[in-house]
């Protein structure tokens, strides 16, 4: 990208920044992936506001490093609400062929009728 083009110093920020804060979230989320997209989430943010961000005299790593970690805490919740928690089951019920007949039946019942269809002309 040329010097005047938009972006040009957020991109690369992105690549001096990237490992950090793939580290920061990966030890706050404890999930690859979650921390993965923690990330790209903190980027796109960041991205949004990166003329505002970045005409600040403060520490953009700084600034980074709280979006991350407020990204993390947000990924942390959207997981959450969409966790279902199982119910366990008091018993394993036989299990039936389609026909509603128990499996070892079916199988016995199967295999004479094998026979008997091998025996027809």
């Amino acid at each position: 990208m040329s010097e005047g083009a938009p972006g040009a110093d957020f991109e690369s920020f992105v690549l001096d920044t990237i490992e950090a804060f793939s580290r920061l979230a990966r030890a706050k989320a404890g999930d690859l992936h979650s921390a993965q997209d923690a990330v790209q989430d903190a980027y796109l943010n960041m991205y949004r506001q990166w003329e505002k961000i970045s005409a600040r005299q403060e520490s953009l790593t700084a600034y980074g490093r709280t979006v991350v970690h407020h990204a993390v805490i947000d990924q942390f919740r959207r997981n959450k609400r969409m966790v279902t928690v199982p119910m366990p089951v008091q018993e394993v019920p036989d299990t039936q062929s389609g026909i509603g007949v128990p499996e070892a039946a079916y199988e016995m019942v199967k295999e004479g009728i094998d026979e008997l269809v091998a025996r027809l002309p």
